[in-house]
């Protein structure tokens, strides 16, 4: 990847986002399911079943965020994604032990919603900045050099003899 890119303040901020979802979605998931588990009592079937919301509301999250693209352009609607998946973490922070389902279905709801807003549309107009792919470089293998199929005596050096014969 050509670093000059983060030179350009779209792209910069863009992969800011991108980056800050990815952790949010992981970490998320990460501390979820272990609290739905063992401090709730549920099952690993339920605890699937209730992380469902968040992955229902990033679907339609994506699909609004489409639309408010065409209305409010990129920049508004990667911003306000994160803002909302923001608010759905602060009210994520206010689960505790006795916390019932409802509160975190509707965190998971909210953050899922933010989350799914910079997903689609809003997106493609950070990566316009990107140069075309020149041919020969920019695709996966192409820079990279051919990983070997075996090992060689000279790669054992003097100790060749003990681990391949011959």
């Amino acid at each position: 990847m050509d670093l000059r890119l983060f030179r350009k303040a779209r792209f910069t901020w863009s992969t800011f986002a991108f980056v800050v979802v990815g952790f949010v979605i992981s970490g998320v998931l990460f501390a979820i399911s272990p609290y739905v588990q063992i401090v709730q009592g549920n099952d690993v079937m339920q605890t699937g079943i209730r992380v469902l919301p968040m992955i229902a509301a990033l679907i339609a999250g994506s699909v609004a965020g489409n639309r408010l693209t065409e209305r409010l352009g990129s920049n508004v609607v990667i911003a306000g994604g994160l803002l909302v998946t923001a608010a759905g973490m602060v009210l994520l922070s206010r689960a505790g032990a006795e916390t019932g389902y409802g509160l975190i279905a509707a965190a998971l709801s909210v953050g899922g919603s933010g989350l799914g807003w910079p997903c689609r549309r809003p997106s493609t107009p950070c990566l316009a900045g990107c140069p075309e792919p020149r041919p020969g470089r920019n695709r996966p293998g192409r820079d990279t050099p051919p990983a070997r199929s075996r090992l060689r005596h000279r790669d054992l050096g003097e100790h060749s003899e003990r681990y391949l014969p011959g």
